[in-house]
């Protein structure tokens, strides 16, 4: 994204689930005023629009869920959207992924006129977060901005002070750019075009 910032792209971020988990060490309000926080502040990076649907921890596959993915993709009409891939471990993750491939799906038909005109995204990368993806078609060599990545990723301190995310990502940068002769750091997706039927 630090790459298609530079070249000018335009670039809407949605933070899918409200932020609020009590910890051990913080309470869930504040967990949830800090992690919007940093949200906002990488959107600033980014120079991106953002969103926020705000869906509760670990959210259904239902309607209404599918509905606000659906409206935010009429309203911002993207060529690229960018979703983690199904692969991630995290139970939330793979359900984010499933409410937002279904509200892709729906955005582009002839159906829900209450949530705005069909838009129809042609292009959808499926991303890998913090373990690997198994099997990856689209390799992007990242090396000249790894620095700047490094940077944005550090901007949630509330979740690189409870484990180490910015060396973790970075390996996979180096071990996708060394495994793919595409630098040395490369982002690896799973690069679809969608087809509606």
């Amino acid at each position: 994204m630090v790459n298609a910032r530079n070249q000018g792209a335009e670039i809407r971020l949605i933070l899918v689930i409200e932020p609020n988990e009590e910890r051990f060490d913080i309470d869930g309000k504040t967990e949830c005023d800090t992690r919007l926080n940093e949200y906002k502040k990488v959107a600033q990076a980014f120079n991106a629009e953002t969103g926020y649907l705000a869906l509760p921890k670990y959210p259904s596959l239902n309607n209404e869920n599918i509905e606000k993915v659906i409206k935010e993709i009429r309203e911002f009409k993207p060529d690229i959207l960018i979703v983690l891939s199904e692969d991630e471990r995290h139970t939330e993750h793979k359900i984010v992924h499933d409410i937002v491939m279904q509200g892709v799906w729906h955005a582009g038909r002839p159906a829900f006129p209450a949530l705005g005109i069909p838009h129809k995204t042609p292009t959808i990368l499926k991303a890998e977060a913090d373990n690997p993806m198994r099997e990856p078609n689209f390799i992007f060599d990242i090396s000249d901005v790894i620095e700047e990545k490094k940077q944005i990723f550090n901007i949630y301190g509330s979740q690189t002070k409870r484990k180490d995310l910015v060396q973790a990502i970075t390996g996979l940068n180096a071990h996708r750019g060394l495994m793919y002769h595409k630098g040395s750091y490369a982002e690896a997706f799973y690069l679809s075009e969608f087809y509606y039927g």
